[in-house]
């Protein structure tokens, strides 16, 4: 499981695996981490990330476009019927940026969510781009 904390002035996640830590003990650590940073805990949000959405792989300050949005943008890939199709209809946008930019586009395994469905493999973007599509 993975937790992806933020406040108004950074972001900070914390993989937690499969240990089963209950949010309530994530929070309390992250809490203390950012009270020595000086930042208040009340204004932070706490978001649970589905690890089944995530590749298990990924490259530096590169994701994918289902890792992105379940990090930053939960509701919208959860209104998705068919989320292979959506997420492919990102990743033509994304590429042709990528082409046109000179940007790389990596592979990576794809997540859970998508293995089941057949893909085996996927593009993952550099973060700035994908940002640009969908917003912070």
């Amino acid at each position: 499981m993975s937790y992806t904390i933020s406040t108004r002035t950074f972001a900070l996640a914390i993989a937690i695996g499969d240990q089963g830590v209950p949010l309530q003990e994530v929070k309390a650590l992250i809490d203390s981490v950012m009270l020595d940073a000086g930042v208040m805990p009340e204004v932070a949000t706490y978001q649970e990330v589905d690890q089944r959405l995530l590749s298990p792989i990924s490259a530096g300050g590169y994701d994918t476009v289902l890792g992105y949005l379940a990090r930053n943008h939960h509701a919208q890939y959860e209104d998705y019927d068919d989320i292979a199709t959506e997420t492919q209809r990102h990743g033509f946008w994304l590429t042709d940026r990528c082409l046109k930019r000179g940007l790389e586009v990596i592979k990576v395994p794809a997540p859970k969510v998508l293995r089941d469905l057949g893909i085996e493999e996927v593009n993952s973007y550099p973060i700035s781009l994908l940002v640009e599509r969908f917003g912070d």
